[in-house]
């Protein structure tokens, strides 16, 4: 595995990570920005969330 699909792996695994605990009602949606390092306006709006799963994830 070469460093690009280690880093790629690792924003899947913190994206899968904030989302879950974001839905679940573990995280706000400040601390999944945090995590993902991005703003925290917007972020999980369904379908911005589902935009982003898409980028990182393409086959699913």
């Amino acid at each position: 595995m070469n460093p690009t699909q280690v880093l790629q792996e690792i924003r899947k695994m913190r994206f899968e990570e904030a989302y879950e605990g974001w839905s679940e009602g573990r995280l706000t949606q400040a601390c999944a920005a945090r995590i993902l390092g991005v703003c925290e306006r917007g972020l999980f709006d369904s379908n911005q969330a589902l935009l982003l799963w898409v980028l990182i994830d393409p086959a699913r």
